[in-house]
């Protein structure tokens, strides 16, 4: 949660039901700083648009949690008047989809666009509109259909056919946008390494790092493929490290460059002006736990 906070990466927690993934997925919001002035009127502009602006969250990082049962418009936006969605709603926050595998796969399919672009435009009857949707995703799902894999004292009848289609609900686009995959488990012992209040220090020493780097609202996870090598550079040792824990682990370039990124931030974290090779590894084990390897 600290590294995902710290560097605005898309994060999905992957469990059995009991294991504290919603409360991980809404403590993200406790950990980021303050929006600048710019910021919330950006956010307080929206939700007027939707006639609820005594109810935007003022300086704080909104979070949107839309249930399962959302449909293309309340999501994306639209209707009558061309309103915006839950994903303009959560901008410069977090949209968090709770049991994502719930949501229709034509929800699902549709967050690509936002996610990548950080904006969404609306078409309904000749008119067009251009809404802002710059937020951090955030996935909670259980392992497998009936819920019982990874719980204790429980067997999982799935078959692999049937987790494999569980997972396609989500589609492979979106999961390879996903920079970090956590899993959940019971009974975990032993105190927590630091406390809320560092862990908010952490995140925010991390943020403005990223800043004094690459400029206001730079963030390392909202860095594309396409320039990821001008702004978060390795050096070639690190470079061929990372190719090949990529070729060992069977992942595609797009999530090469979602590996770099969470690398470059553990890196802001620890207050280091350079990418080591701990930080690769450790990067790609975040990316290595998926869906995908369930099956």
């Amino acid at each position: 949660s600290t590294v995902a906070a710290a560097g605005h990466h898309n994060i999905m927690y992957l469990g059995p039901p009991g294991t504290g993934k919603t409360m991980a997925a809404r403590r993200i919001s406790s950990l980021l700083p303050d929006l600048e002035e710019k910021e919330t009127r950006e956010v307080a502009r929206i939700y007027s648009m939707r006639g609820i602006d005594g109810s935007h969250p003022g300086r704080r990082p909104p979070v949107r949690m839309p249930h399962h049962s959302a449909t293309p418009e309340g999501m994306l936006g639209g209707g009558k008047g061309n309103l915006p969605g839950e994903v303009s709603l959560a901008h410069r926050g977090l949209l968090i989809l709770d049991e994502a595998t719930e949501f229709r796969p034509q929800v699902l399919q549709a967050l690509r666009e936002p996610v990548e672009v950080g904006r969404i435009t609306i078409s309904r009857a000749g008119r067009s509109e251009d809404f802002p949707s710059s937020f951090q995703l955030i996935l909670t799902s259980n392992l497998c259909p009936c819920g019982k894999l990874g719980q204790e004292k429980e067997i999982c009848m799935c078959s692999g056919q049937e987790i494999a289609r569980y997972w396609r609900r989500l589609g492979a686009a979106l999961l390879d946008r996903v920079d970090i995959r956590a899993r959940s488990y019971y009974n975990r012992t032993g105190k927590p390494s630091m406390g809320h209040g560092e862990m908010r220090t952490r995140v925010a020493t991390a943020i403005e790092r990223q800043q004094s780097r690459g400029g206001p609202g730079f963030r390392n996870g909202l860095i594309g493929p396409e320039v990821i090598e001008r702004y978060l550079p390795l050096s070639p040792g690190l470079t061929a490290l990372l190719q090949t824990r990529m070729r060992q682990l069977k992942l595609s370039d797009r999530a090469a460059s979602s590996v770099r990124s969470v690398a470059w931030t553990l890196a802001d974290m620890d207050g280091r002006s350079a990418v080591e090779a701990g930080d690769i590894l450790e990067a790609a084990g975040m990316r290595a736990v998926g869906p995908e390897r369930l099956a």
